[in-house]
């Protein structure tokens, strides 16, 4: 659907793979409303707008991306003590310099959840914390890896959430 609407004059692009049944767009306002009215007319369970404020996650936001590449250039950066896995390409990171470069560009690139989430939960994570606002990933989490524990943080106690790490541990 977004390949069929996706024009120079009216771009959209996919944003977030969160699940293989939840997908989230970006781009014009009627790329958008085209989208939704073709998912929904095609059997779609939900198709709504998100209120947020700028198309992130997708190429109309490049320069921001460009921006930040720039400024973490003059970032101190040290190598990471736990395991980062990358949004855009959903792989593990062990370099500050490939951390950097992916916080960077992920705001002009789509975001793989659903595959980062799996390749974290292949490579031993046992919990994953949501933080505020909203609990639509906990939720994903739970029905994607039964065996794992998934809280969000901003809809329980922070004594709750450190007892929970504390069981779990850190991978």
């Amino acid at each position: 659907m977004v390949d069929e609407v996706h024009a120079r004059q009216m771009p959209i692009y996919i944003a977030n793979v969160n699940a293989p049944c939840q997908i989230v767009i970006a781009g014009s306002n009627e790329g958008i409303n085209q989208v939704l009215r073709a998912a929904q007319n095609s059997g779609a369970r939900k198709a709504e707008r998100l209120q947020v404020s700028v198309p992130s996650h997708c190429p109309l936001l490049e320069s921001v991306a460009e921006a930040l590449t720039e400024s973490l250039r003059t970032t101190a950066l040290q190598p990471p003590n736990l395991i980062y896995v990358s949004n855009v390409n959903a792989r593990p990171l062990r370099s500050a310099e490939g951390i950097a470069a992916d916080l960077a560009s992920n705001i002009a690139h789509s975001v793989r959840w659903h595959d980062a989430t799996t390749v974290l939960e292949e490579l031993g994570c046992r919990l994953f914390l949501e933080l505020p606002p909203g609990h639509v990933l906990t939720e994903l989490a739970h029905e994607a890896f039964p065996d794992v524990r998934a809280v969000a943080v901003g809809e329980t106690s922070t004594k709750y959430v450190l007892r929970i790490v504390d069981q779990v541990g850190v991978i």
